[in-house]
Formats: structure tokens, C-alpha cells, sequence
């Protein structure tokens, strides 16, 4: 799971019951780990001062809902270098695990999309509004439940979903 998708599930205030319900372990890099997950809030007047809500990755690690993963280079050295040619390092890393058999990529990530597609289209990818949609459909929440909390994605996290997301139609019906 890339940083963005973390963000953008952090942003709704219900990311460790959106993760439970995933049928995948989530893993993120433990470079990941180095910086704080922070989410921005401004008041709706911009009268009071904006504000900083961080997610821990540890409470999520607590919960069971992430492991966090050492990054073996020498390990995986072919394939990082096939996609370190085309991506930073820190992305290569991630697509370099995710080729790993019975992975699926989290990420909202147009470039490192086409990277995988291209270097190994066999790995499955995920979106945010994916996961969000799962959420939905395995908890049965009624759309005026998750309206809130996409305006929440929307605003804390400063989504925007791509406009080829599968699931693109269904985020702009709740975000009305």
C-alpha cells in the first residue's frame, strides 16, 4: 500500500475498519515509517488557524490491520533495478514487493500504474475509492453514510480520483 491510498483511507476517520474488511494483509515499507501520515484541517470560516491530524502507523500496526516491511534490496536486485529505471527508489521499492506472488498494489499513482502494467501486468492494483467501495459494499452502508466521509477523503487528503478509476462515477454521485 503506497502513502497516498494510507492518506486518503486516513482522511475518513475509519481506516482501521476499512482495512479489516480488505481481503489482503496491508503492508507498507518501513521507509514509510520515517515520516508521520499528517491530514491538514481548516476551518470552514479560515478564521481559526489550520490544523494537523497525524495517523499512526503504529495503532494501525497494533490493530493488526498493517505489518510493516523491511526492504531487502539485494534480495530482489533485478527487479528493483527494472523499476528503479523507470520510478524513484522508494516507488521501485514497493513495485519490487508487489511483484512478489499473491500481491496487489494499493496506489492512486498514475505513473507507477503504467510502470507495473508494463513490467509486470500480472500484479493486480487497487484504488483509494476501490477500497472505499469495498468498505461500502461489505459493511452495506447507504450512501448518505459514506457522503460525509468521502467529502472528508476529499478535503483533508486533497483527493482528487483519476478520471479513469472504474469507480470515478460512483465517487462523483457521493461527493455532491
Amino acid at each position: 500500500m503506497d502513502r497516498g491510498v494510507l492518506l486518503n483511507l486516513g482522511a475518513t476517520g475509519h481506516i482501521i475498519e476499512i482495512l479489516k474488511i480488505l481481503p489482503y494483509q496491508c503492508i507498507v515499507l518501513d521507509d514509510e515509517c520515517k515520516l508521520p501520515i499528517s491530514l491538514w484541517t481548516h476551518s470552514q470560516e479560515d478564521e481559526e488557524p489550520s490544523r494537523r491530524e497525524e495517523i499512526s502507523i503504529t495503532s494501525l500496526m497494533s490493530a493488526g490491520v498493517l505489518e510493516v516491511e523491511h526492504f531487502e534490496r539485494e534480495r530482489y536486485e533485478q527487479a528493483f533495478v527494472a523499476f528503479a529505471f523507470h520510478v524513484r527508489d522508494e516507488q521501485a521499492r514497493l513495485l519490487t514487493l508487489v511483484e512478489q506472488p499473491g500481491a496487489t498494489l494499493a496506489t492512486d499513482d498514475k505513473r507507477l500504474r503504467k510502470v507495473l502494467c508494463c513490467l509486470a501486468p500480472h500484479v493486480p492494483v487497487m484504488s483509494t475509492l476501490a477500497c472505499l467501495y469495498a468498505w461500502q459494499t461489505n459493511l452495506q452502508l447507504p450512501d448518505a453514510d459514506l457522503r460525509a466521509i468521502v467529502r472528508n477523503v476529499a478535503h483533508k487528503a486533497q483527493f482528487t480520483p483519476s478520471e479513469d478509476d472504474p469507480l470515478v462515477a460512483w465517487w462523483q454521485q457521493l461527493i455532491r
